[in-house]
């Protein structure tokens, strides 16, 4: 038996990898919209995983469709994860510089008569 062919007289069962391929391309195209990003992200990778073990068993004839879904999710999770940082040390960084102007402010006009 071919590694491409499922068991006999089973029909190929391939919805994990072709949605972990889906969810996996939109979590990368889509890593504007944060919080979605992520959960696609997420269920890509999921999808994925259960792909390639259906794959594995020769239930499915698309473990590179769901490797790449996979990948793509990985991917999608990882520039949410650096977005996510970067935006926390901007945000971090804008704030911690506005309290002390006005804590410098606040202690200037006390200490003025």
């Amino acid at each position: 038996m071919a590694a491409s062919e499922t068991h006999v007289g089973q029909q190929a069962r391939n919805g994990f990898g072709v949605a972990a391929l889906v969810l996996g391309i939109l979590s990368i195209v889509g890593f504007f919209l944060s919080w979605i990003a992520l959960i696609l992200g997420v269920l890509a990778i999921v999808f994925g995983v259960l792909g390639r073990k259906r794959a594995q068993n020769r239930e499915a004839t698309n473990g590179g469709m769901a490797t790449a879904g996979l990948v793509m999710g990985v991917v999608g999770v990882v520039i949410f994860a650096i977005l996510l940082a970067i935006g926390i040390s901007i945000f971090a960084s804008s704030s911690s510089s506005s309290t002390n102007g006005l804590a410098r402010t606040a202690v200037a006009a006390t200490l003025t008569p």
